[in-house]
């Protein structure tokens, strides 16, 4: 079947053409959940989908050179629609990928000056773990969406959503997340995934 290209051997949905074994992103859990909200078929390896909650990886340790990249915002976000990720998987409103070490202002200053313009991936890769405690911080405007994932709610997060869903984004990332969070701008999607994905042909029978 033509989607079996574009999925793993965990059943996670990419946005590359896969080999029907190995991942073409590093984000297939955003892409899965992405494709859960607009209806389209998915059968994602649970076992996986909690080992990489609670490990906080984006992969599991077997997906050669690709197991060690940080989880990410997008991939917490696609955790928590998949119902994997819970409030307890997180640090407060963190997601840093190893234990916070105690907050030393000083030396988070002096991270944050070292890795100022440097690849976001410079700190972890450097060891600057102060800067986990702001660089792993859930945006203020994801915060609404993971309380609906959790039957929770936050009327100030609320209001932080509302502002953001209705800013106009022109940034494909930004649409295809607001699809996500919201519901809204399906055309995102298509323009996201392009036309040659089959989750764009789905969305675009969905019309």
């Amino acid at each position: 079947m033509e989607e079996l290209k574009y999925t793993d051997k965990y059943g996670r949905i990419h946005d590359a053409p896969t080999d029907g074994v190995n991942p073409s992103s590093d984000n297939g859990w955003l892409y899965t959940a992405v494709a859960k909200r607009a209806g389209y078929p998915i059968n994602p390896n649970k076992g996986v989908g909690l080992y990489c909650t609670i490990k906080r990886l984006r992969h599991p340790p077997d997906i050669a050179n690709r197991s060690y990249v940080p989880i990410s915002r997008d991939e917490i976000l696609g955790l928590a629609y998949l119902g994997y990720l819970k409030p307890r998987h997180l640090d407060g409103w963190n997601f840093s990928p190893e234990p916070l070490p105690k907050l030393n202002i000083v030396l988070l200053v002096k991270q944050l000056l070292e890795a100022r313009g440097q690849h976001r991936t410079y700190f972890w890769q450097n060891g600057l773990t102060q800067i986990n405690h702001v660089a792993y911080s859930v945006p203020l405007q994801d915060r609404h969406f993971l309380n609906q994932c959790w039957g929770r709610y936050n009327p100030f997060y609320h209001l932080i959503h509302i502002i953001d869903s209705n800013l106009k984004k022109e940034n494909r990332s930004s649409r295809n997340m607001r699809f996500l969070k919201t519901g809204k701008d399906i055309a995102g999607v298509a323009n996201y995934f392009g036309p040659n994905h089959p989750l764009t042909k789905h969305v675009q029978e969905m019309k």
